[in-house]
């Protein structure tokens, strides 16, 4: 359901699909390693995410836009990552961050 909010209409884009981000992370602490079975697709969402860019003659709006998704990306990833810390699946999650926070 989030990954079909986060692939929807432009309309939503502004306010919801940030927020969604940020609510990954939350779930990824809530329930800890139960997250695995939401854990490839949500880094899939977030590295897709992570690869907007902003072209040069872009309006304060879409500058803001882009500022916020990157604001939840890093929310995200940061309940992600504690959510698994000192967990097995540790290391594979920050490798996936590593190549994710390049385009951050």
């Amino acid at each position: 359901m989030l990954t079909w909010i986060m692939k929807t209409s432009s309309g939503l884009r502004d306010t919801l699909k940030p927020s969604v981000l940020v609510t990954f992370g939350d779930i990824a602490q809530a329930i800890g390693t139960q997250f695995d079975p939401y854990l490839t697709v949500v880094v899939q969402v977030l590295q897709q995410a992570a690869q907007v860019s902003l072209a040069e003659d872009v309006d304060v709006d879409t500058i803001n836009y882009v500022e916020s998704l990157r604001e939840g990306i890093v929310d995200a990833w940061s309940g992600i990552l504690l959510a698994y810390k000192d967990k097995p699946q540790g290391k594979s999650i920050l490798q996936h961050w590593a190549i994710c926070s390049v385009h951050i």
